[in-house]
C-alpha cells in the first residue's frame, strides 16, 4: 500500500486524525517542557495578564447575574466565598495555553488560508468563553463547599477544553476544509 492512498484512500480519516492528535498532543507536550520560558516573553505576559483580568471580571458578572453567590474580592484577582473557600484567576487560568493550542493548531492543519482567516478568530474566541465558564463553574463548586472539586478541576474541566477543541477540528475537517463552495468562487473571482 502506497502512502499516498493511506491519507486519501478510504482509511484518510485515520490518517486525519493522527494530524489532529500529533499536532494537538506536540504542543501540549512542548509548552508543559518551556511553559516558563514561553510564559516569560513580553507579548505572553501582556496576554496573560489581559487573559487573567478579563476573565476574572466576566466571572464576576457570572456570579453577579447568572449564577448568584455572594462572594468579597480580595487582592490577586482572588474571588473569597462566605463558606472562606476561595479561587484566583491566575496565568494557569488565563486560557492562553488552550488558546495557542487552537492557533497552532490550525495555522498547521492543512487548509485554505482564506477560511482559517474567518474561523481561527471564532475557536479562540470560544476557548475564550469556555475558560470563562469553567473558572466561573469551579468558583460556584468551591462556593458551595462541594466535593471532588480537585477532580471536577482536573478531570472533566479540563476535558471540556479538549473536547470543545475537537468539535471545532471535527467541523473544520468534515464542513469547511474540503468543501467547496462554487458559487462564492465563482461570485469572488468572476473573470470578465
Amino acid at each position: 500500500m502506497k502512502i499516498s492512498k493511506f491519507f486519501s484512500g478510504k482509511w484518510g480519516f485515520v490518517s486525519e486524525i493522527l494530524i489532529f492528535m500529533l499536532i494537538t498532543y506536540g504542543f501540549h507536550l512542548i509548552y508543559r517542557m518551556n511553559s516558563e520560558g514561553i510564559n516569560s516573553w513580553g507579548w505572553m505576559k501582556a496576554c496573560n495578564q489581559f487573559l487573567i483580568q478579563s476573565c476574572f471580571e466576566q466571572t464576576l458578572w457570572i456570579y453577579q447575574n447568572i449564577l448568584t453567590i455572594q462572594y468579597k474580592l480580595e487582592s490577586g484577582n482572588t474571588i473569597r466565598f462566605f463558606n472562606l473557600e476561595a479561587i484566583s484567576v491566575n496565568t494557569g487560568c488565563s486560557g492562553s495555553k488552550q488558546i495557542l493550542q487552537v492557533l497552532v493548531l490550525f495555522v498547521l492543519y492543512p487548509g485554505p488560508w482564506l477560511r482559517k482567516l474567518w474561523y481561527i478568530p471564532i475557536a479562540v474566541i470560544a476557548i475564550y468563553w469556555v475558560n470563562v465558564w469553567r473558572i466561573a463553574v469551579l468558583g460556584y463548586w468551591r462556593g458551595h463547599g462541594w466535593p471532588y472539586w480537585d477532580f471536577l478541576h482536573d478531570g472533566p474541566m479540563r476535558v471540556l477544553f479538549y473536547l470543545v477543541i475537537f468539535g471545532f477540528w471535527y467541523y473544520w475537517n468534515e464542513k469547511l476544509r474540503k468543501v467547496d463552495f462554487p458559487q462564492f468562487q465563482n461570485h469572488l473571482f468572476k473573470v470578465k
